[in-house]
C-alpha cells in the first residue's frame, strides 16, 4: 500500500466531504417537507410542485459528470466553491419564489447544481486518497447525506412551522453557502495518479460499465419516489405532519447504517454480492406500499429497509467502479454512470406524482417494486472481474 494513502489528510477530507454532502445533499433530498406549504401558499397542484424535485435531481446527476470531470482537470475544490454559490442562490431564489419558474429554476436548477458539485467530486478525490479503508472512508462521506436527511428534513418542517417556508429557506441559504466555502478551503488533493488503467472511452465502451448503468436505470425508478412522495402518503393516511417528515429522516438514519456497516461486510463477504443485495433491499422494501392499510409502523419498516439498501448502494458503487477501472478518473466515470438516474429522477417524483393524484399510491409502489428486482437482475450479468471478491486485484491494476 502506498504511504500517501489512507492518511490523517485522507480522513479529514473524508469528513469535510461528510459536510459538504450534509449541507447540499441533505437539504435538496428534503424537498418533500416543502411540497405541501409551497402548494398551498402558491395555490399550485401537487404534482406540479413535486416536478421540482424531478429537476432537482435530474440536474444534480447530469451535472455530475461535469462535475466530476473538472475535479478530475482542476480539483475538487474549484468545484466546490462554485457550489457554494449555487446552493446559496438557489436556495434563496426558492425562498422569494412567486410561482413555479423561481422554484424550478432556484431548487431544480441552481440546488441541484449544488448537489453535484459535493457529491460526484467529493466521492472519487476520497476514494483516490483511500486503498484499504476506501469503503469504510467512502461511506463516512455519502453518510452525509443520511445523517444531513435525518437532521433537516424534520428541522426545515419545524422551522416552516415557526417561521413560515420562505424564512427558513432564506436562512438555509445564507447558511448552507458559508459551510461550502469553509469545506472548499479545507479539502486535500488526491496523491498523483501512475499510469495504467483504462482511458475514459475504453470504460465506457466496456460491457460491464455498460450493464452497470441500465442497472442504475433501474434502480432510480424505485429510489427517488419516497423522498418526493412518503410524507404527503403519510399525511394522507392520516399522520400528523412532523411525524410524516419523520420517515424521511428515519429513511436517512438507515441510509447512515448502510453506508457505514455494508462497507466492512462487503470486505468480508465480497464487494458485488453485498451491492447487488442493496437493490434487492430497496425494491422489495415497496411490498409495504402495496399492503392496505399499512398504517404508520409498516411505513417506518419501508423506511428502514428501504433506507439501509439505498445507502449501501451509494458507499459501495464507487469502490466497484475503482476496483474495476481505477482511480485515475474516477470522477468522470462516475459522474456519467449517475447520469443513469436522470430517467428514474424523471418518472419517479414527476410520473408517479400525477398517477398518485388519479389513481393512489399502488402505482407507485409496482414500480418501485419491480424495479429494484429487475436492476439486481442485471447486476447478475457482469463479468467474474468485476464480481470477485474486492480483495483481489482486477485486471486493469495487474
Amino acid at each position: 500500500m502506498r504511504a500517501d494513502l489512507d492518511s490523517r489528510r485522507g480522513w479529514l477530507t473524508a469528513l469535510l466531504g461528510f459536510v459538504a454532502m450534509f449541507v447540499t445533499v441533505g437539504t435538496g433530498y428534503s424537498y418533500g417537507v416543502l411540497v405541501l406549504p409551497a402548494s398551498r401558499d402558491l395555490g399550485l397542484g401537487q404534482g406540479a410542485v413535486s416536478g421540482v424535485f424531478a429537476l432537482t435531481v435530474m440536474v444534480f446527476f447530469l451535472m455530475g459528470a461535469p462535475a466530476g470531470m473538472l475535479a478530475d482537470r482542476l480539483g475538487a475544490r474549484v468545484v466546490l466553491l462554485l457550489g457554494a454559490l449555487a446552493v446559496g442562490t438557489g436556495l434563496w431564489l426558492t425562498a422569494s419564489a412567486q410561482g413555479l419558474l423561481a422554484l424550478y429554476l432556484g431548487h431544480g436548477l441552481l440546488v441541484g447544481v449544488a448537489m453535484s458539485t459535493s457529491f460526484i467530486p467529493m466521492t472519487a478525490v476520497v476514494s483516490a486518497l483511500f486503498e484499504r479503508h476506501r469503503s469504510l472512508a467512502v461511506g463516512l462521506v455519502v453518510s452525509g447525506i443520511g445523517l444531513g436527511i435525518l437532521v433537516m428534513a424534520p428541522a426545515i418542517a419545524a422551522l416552516i412551522a415557526g417561521l413560515g417556508w420562505r424564512d427558513t429557506y432564506r436562512l438555509l441559504a445564507v447558511v448552507s453557502a458559508l459551510v461550502v466555502l469553509a469545506c472548499a478551503a479545507l479539502i486535500s488533493a488526491p496523491p498523483a495518479h501512475r499510469g495504467g488503467g483504462l482511458t475514459m472511452g475504453e470504460s465506457m465502451r466496456d460491457r460491464d460499465y455498460r450493464l452497470m448503468y441500465a442497472s442504475q436505470v433501474l434502480l432510480s425508478v424505485a429510489i427517488f419516489t419516497p423522498f418526493a412522495h412518503l410524507p404527503a402518503y403519510a399525511e394522507e393516511s392520516g399522520i400528523g405532519a412532523v411525524e410524516a417528515a419523520g420517515l424521511v429522516g428515519i429513511v436517512g438514519a438507515a441510509s447512515v447504517v448502510g453506508r457505514l456497516a455494508l462497507g466492512p461486510v462487503a470486505d468480508r463477504v465480497g464487494l458485488f454480492q453485498v451491492y447487488r443485495a442493496c437493490f434487492v433491499a430497496v425494491g422489495a422494501s415497496f411490498v409495504l406500499w402495496l399492503w392496505p392499510d399499512v398504517g404508520y409502523a409498516g411505513l417506518v419498516v419501508h423506511a428502514i429497509v428501504f433506507g439501509v439498501g439505498y445507502g449501501g448502494f451509494v458507499a459501495l458503487l464507487p469502490g466497484l467502479v475503482a476496483h474495476r477501472f481505477g482511480t485515475a478518473r474516477l470522477g468522470g466515470l462516475l459522474g456519467i454512470l449517475y447520469t443513469s438516474h436522470v430517467i428514474g429522477a424523471g418518472l419517479g417524483p414527476l410520473a408517479t406524482g400525477l398517477l398518485i393524484e388519479r389513481l393512489g399510491y399502488t402505482p407507485a409502489g409496482v414500480a418501485g417494486l419491480t424495479a429494484g428486482l429487475a436492476g439486481a437482475v442485471v447486476l447478475g450479468l457482469l463479468s467474474r472481474r468485476v464480481t470477485e471478491p474486492v480483495g483481489q486485484a482486477s485486471p486493469s491494476r495487474r
